[in-house]
């Protein structure tokens, strides 16, 4: 389909947030770790972390008074925080290994340091204030910042999703920090833009059409209809932006067809508006990250799932990636299978 956009007076403004899009991309791999990060020393198993800034990181530590090599848990999304209930992933920590389930900042329980847009602000100073204040660089630098926050000299990582996406970039920015990384079905975003098989829009439509949901199939293409009004997006709160967000992922439950009862024991937040928006438009449409995954210099595993609806083959160029296929399984491996995710990441980490 043609997206398109309604109304004279959005097509300046949107036009140029499509510019500055296709210009990206706005985050470079292998810049970040040349910053000389000041963070306060904090208890590592505390709810709610400083970073400064007036950003707080909230999250939940499990086996507090391990002292081995702590894990990090990073969510998807982008933007749906952890639950409270870890099941599955939980069974994934090592005996002896502290764990940290944290949110990303504009997630969940985190600071969200973007609610709304200036409403006579220019284009420029919009642009400028998205990308410094949820920029995916953000993602990147709180992990480091978190690390130093604690004192760890090395950690381990398991990130799924989008999650993975972010894991990697830290493994690329700074591999003398990571013991071990598990990619769970890493995002398909390390290159743009995406070909037709992995332009994940794009899939989502022909799975619904395939499946023979062509009244979703309808609804979904009215749906992209506003989620790719660039012009009307100086108008959003923190929470029309995540209620647009969310559609996306309603579609992408019914594209993989999932046992939505087996959904409803997920307890992950709701999404993001302004933080999942802020990381696209920090990647722009053009860009190539492949290069930053050759910097990669620590054990890696990843994780693909058999019926999930898209796969990136691009993280196979991580040097010594170790791959697992577990069958049967979409996008939810700690509902759908805990015990082969326990078993494929509980000998790596």
């Amino acid at each position: 389909m043609k997206y398109y956009l309604l109304g004279f007076s959005l097509l300046v403004p949107a036009a140029a947030w499509f510019v500055y899009w296709m210009l990206g991309p706005h985050y470079v791999p292998g810049s970040l770790h040349l910053l000389q990060l000041s963070v306060e020393r904090q208890d590592p198993t505390l709810k709610n972390i400083n970073l400064g800034d007036d950003i707080i990181i909230y999250q939940d530590v499990v086996n507090e008074d391990a002292t081995g090599t702590p894990i990090f848990y990073i969510h998807g999304g982008p933007g749906r925080a952890w639950g409270d209930d870890k099941s599955g992933w939980s069974d994934t920590i090592p005996a002896g290994r502290r764990a940290h389930f944290y949110h990303q900042r504009g997630c969940g329980k985190s600071s969200k340091p973007l609610t709304s847009l200036p409403p006579n602000n220019s284009f420029p100073a919009n642009s400028k204030l998205i990308i410094d204040k949820v920029g995916f660089h953000h993602d990147v630098l709180d992990l480091e910042k978190l690390r130093i926050a604690f004192g760890y000299d090395k950690i381990s990582i398991v990130g799924h999703s989008w999650g993975g996406f972010i894991a990697s970039m830290y493994a690329a920015e700074f591999p003398d920090r990571v013991e071990s990384l598990v990619l769970s079905a890493p995002a398909a975003v390390i290159k743009g833009p995406a070909s037709a098989e992995k332009d994940f829009l794009k899939v989502i439509k022909s799975k619904l059409l395939e499946q023979g949901k062509t009244d979703l199939a309808t609804g979904y293409d009215e749906y992209l209809v506003k989620l790719m009004d660039f012009g009307a997006i100086g108008t959003h709160t923190e929470d029309s932006l995540t209620k647009l967000n969310n559609g996306i992922g309603e579609y992408y439950i019914e594209a993989i067809n999932i046992d939505k009862e087996l959904l409803e024991k997920d307890t992950s937040s709701e999404g993001a508006g302004w933080s999942t928006t802020g990381s696209y438009v920090s990647l722009g449409m053009h860009h190539d990250y492949t290069y930053a995954l050759k910097l990669i210099k620590t054990k890696t595993l990843l994780i693909e799932y058999e019926n999930d609806l898209m796969h990136e083959e691009l993280y196979e160029s991580i040097p010594g990636v170790v791959k697992i296929d577990i069958p049967n399984v979409t996008h939810f491996p700690h509902l759908e299978n805990p015990a082969a995710l326990a078993s494929a990441i509980l000998p790596f980490v």
